[in-house]
């Protein structure tokens, strides 16, 4: 195999040489995983506990409520649980925390509020499997709880006093995938319950209404595109080219999203960081609104569109004052503020994460103590590296690629020695990816076709990346308010191509007209004003 090195210092690795579309088609056929049914949701351990103690609170008219999580996967969680239960008659309201004041999961003071309204029956969504403390004020005053969520069990903080708990991470639960998110554990109980007050297609028909809101969750909270997820995923962004949620749809439109060419990306790159805009710079319940609320949706969504806005402008600025505390010589950064909004941090540990391939630790200064968002490749697993020395923390949680904790802020000199001491025992793996070498005449609007009936892609299935070598430069453009995008123009055998790349900052000293280049690159159907045009997506440049 061919082994390149890159301008963004990743290697390269040629896989194979496609000269023409019927050994293309092949090749991703092959690739792509195998189909999967929708899962039994009797499968997941404790379901049927669940639906039977829902049960009871609806046939005596109890009052329920929906404890969310303030990030997309949460928000449509808890959209999912609070608008089935009021189609099944339920008396219910949703609790979702504020991302500065109260960080994540059901803390302890909650519960006194949740009792005070004369709720009986507490259901966590995306949150709860190790709030042990809360579960147990909970249940000594009355109030039963239902856990359900994604997040990895802590063995030694388990929430035994729970009626139930729904997460197929636990160790006691079979059920066939344990990829889905928040949002895809809230839909499988109301997969469940609607089978059980309805039959047939009337069933089928309760639950559908729900597929594209789970998509949202499930690609915004980066779970595998594989098995059941994948599923949901194919099914949920076919139901959203003609969603009946108004918001939802209102939104698109003025995202400028061509609905009937929506994938994934509209997810990742639109929908999920619009929805997160909400608690990181404002109030979760306009997005929360945006599927549970009856009117208003215009002036919901052009203020979720604001925050948005505001989000990019905060993160650039954030990232760049953020400069002067990388460390080029460390395994793993730590960056320390006291003026950025906490909605923020994570954003600003994404940036650095991605861009340095290393653990990333954001924390903000808030008098005696810090709070944190982390992110990392998943080969560092920053939710494992802080867990093993829980004792730093008073709330530590999160994923392998993303995890968040307070602290004690005379505790960083330990945080700083306990993660070089971790880190300097794992080795970093070579930035390498795997390209398909192509002849320019297979780079059309066809080959997108073909890549497209293998969609969706993310983590898990990543979308193939292509390689377009000795191509010549002919146009450099620079886009964007900051000026820090690209649009390339090349030209080979006669053939012309248009590609983008988004923050190409580090390209600015290397890039002349007249160069040839080998163009690393995934590949869109891009539409403007109705007429199709093929894209290239530039992922990474080489010199000949």
């Amino acid at each position: 195999m061919k082994r390149q090195k890159s301008w963004d210092g990743k290697i390269w690795q040629i896989e194979n040489n496609f000269a023409d579309f019927a050994t293309v088609s092949d090749w991703l056929g092959q690739r792509e995983p195998a189909s999967v049914n929708l899962h039994d949701p009797l499968l997941m351990h404790d379901m049927r506990v669940a639906t039977e103690r829902i049960n009871q609170a609806l046939k005596n008219k109890e009052r329920i409520m929906v404890f969310g999580d303030f990030d997309a996967d949460g928000v449509t969680a808890t959209a999912i649980l609070v608008d089935a239960l009021k189609r099944l008659g339920a008396a219910v309201s949703y609790r979702i925390p504020d991302r500065a004041q109260d960080s994540h999961g059901l803390k302890d003071y909650f519960i006194d509020e949740i009792v005070a309204a004369e709720v009986t029956l507490l259901i966590t969504v995306d949150c709860g499997i190790n709030d042990v403390v809360s579960v147990q004020k909970a249940a000594a005053q009355g109030l039963d709880v239902i856990i359900t969520d994604h997040h990895q069990p802590d063995p030694e903080r388990r929430p035994t006093e729970a009626v139930a708990i729904l997460n197929p991470h636990q160790s006691e639960c079979d059920y066939p995938d344990q990829d889905l998110s928040g949002a895809g554990v809230a839909f499988k109980l109301v997969q469940a319950l609607a089978h059980q007050h309805f039959s047939g297609t009337e069933a089928t028909i309760f639950w559908q209404k729900y597929l594209d809101v789970v998509t949202i969750g499930l690609v915004a909270d980066c779970m595998q595109l594989r098995g059941e997820v994948r599923a949901l995923v194919r099914l949920g962004l076919a139901q959203m080219r003609h969603t009946a949620w108004p918001g939802l749809a209102l939104l698109l439109q003025q995202l400028k999203i061509d609905r009937e060419n929506l994938n994934e990306d509209t997810i990742g790159f639109y929908l999920g960081p619009v929805i997160n805009a909400a608690s990181r710079l404002g109030d979760v319940q306009h997005a929360v609104q945006l599927f549970l609320g009856r009117d208003q949706f215009g002036a919901r969504v052009n203020h979720l569109l604001q925050l948005n806005d505001e989000r990019k402008r905060w993160t650039q600025t954030a990232t760049e004052a953020s400069t002067a505390q990388i460390d080029p010589e460390a395994t793993f950064q730590l960056i320390i503020t006291e003026a950025w909004p906490v909605g923020l941090l994570g954003l600003v540990a994404g940036r650095w994460s991605e861009k340095l391939h290393q653990p990333v630790i954001v924390m903000r200064r808030e008098g005696d103590r810090f709070k944190a968002s982390c992110r990392a490749p998943v080969w560092a697993d920053i939710e494992t590296a802080l867990r093993a020395k829980q004792s730093l923390f008073e709330y530590v949680g999160g994923h392998p690629a993303a995890a968040g904790f307070s602290m004690p802020a005379d505790k960083e000199a330990e945080l700083r020695e306990h993660l070089a001491e971790h880190y300097a025992k794992i080795v970093a793996p070579e930035r390498q990816n795997a390209a398909q070498a192509l002849a320019p005449a297979l780079i059309t609007l066809e080959l997108v076709d073909l890549i497209e009936r293998h969609a969706p892609y993310g983590i898990g299935f990543v979308a193939p990346k292509w390689q377009l070598s000795a191509a010549k430069l002919t146009e450099v453009h620079w886009m964007g308010a900051e000026k820090n995008h690209l649009r390339l123009t090349f030209s080979k055998d006669s053939k012309t191509f248009t590609a983008v790349k988004f923050r190409a900052q580090a390209y600015r000293d290397k890039i002349t007209i007249g160069q040839t280049l080998d163009i690393y690159f995934t590949l869109r159907r891009q539409v403007w004003r109705g007429e199709e045009r093929l894209q290239l997506l530039v992922e990474d440049i080489m010199n000949v």
